[in-house]
């Protein structure tokens, strides 16, 4: 059993200190021009304002030292939600290993409203979501059955020789010198080689390499 005390907000400052905080957060961050934004910020702030008038009693248990993976169950159920939960939900059916999802911290709505607060959201709005891996928007939806479906077309050989050729790199202690790689540089292009250029058609009309097929992603 654990112990609990019974005690009033007031005689508890870390909490107060706590609810003031959030309370200056949700008063200064942006709304992004969003009525829906405004008005849940304001409802959050008289909630806080109201609870704190109320000076309710406060049930302190005694601290409770659990593992990591006691939250690993929550985590995982919310990289199944939102957008991905389609693509999510068809790795699961096949994956024999736990995969820890990229929302086991803030989720995107989470990371939208921070953005706002510390100003970054005006300019990371501006950048056209893009994949490297195709020139259309990258598929957010799927089921077992079309996953199946295209990995029948997959020459898995090629993933098999990606892998015997890895290489680890210990980012701690990385020269300047090994990022120019000849993977990431060439003296010069082979005759068959074809030449993508991915800049934008402005830029590839100013100056391109004689040959260069232009392919603008963004």
């Amino acid at each position: 059993m654990h112990e609990v005390s019974t005690t009033s907000l007031t005689e508890v400052p870390d909490w107060r200190y706590l609810m003031n905080e959030y309370h200056e957060f949700y008063r200064r961050m942006s709304s992004g021009g969003s009525d829906r934004i405004r008005s849940h910020q304001r409802a959050v702030r008289e909630a806080i304002s109201k609870t704190l008038a109320a000076k309710p009693s406060v049930r302190l248990c005694a601290p409770i030292t659990r593992p990591v993976t006691v939250h690993l169950r929550r985590a995982l159920d919310l990289g199944r939600r939102f957008q991905m939960e389609g693509v999510i939900r068809a790795i699961d059916a096949v994956a024999r290993t736990p995969v820890l999802r990229p929302l086991a911290g803030f989720d995107k709505q989470e990371i939208i409203a921070r953005s706002r607060f510390i100003g970054t959201y005006a300019l990371s709005e501006k950048v056209r979501e893009h994949c490297a891996l195709s020139e259309r928007r990258p598929v957010t939806d799927a089921t077992p059955e079309i996953v199946a479906l295209h990995e029948e077309d997959l020459d898995l050989a090629q993933l098999d020789e990606a892998i015997a050729r890895r290489r680890i790199i210990d980012l701690r202690c990385l020269e300047t010198s090994e990022l120019v790689m000849p993977y990431l540089y060439v003296a010069s292009i082979p005759a068959q080689a074809v030449v993508v250029d991915t800049r934008t058609r402005r830029q590839y009309d100013a100056w391109h390499y004689p040959g260069a097929v232009h392919h603008d992603f963004w």
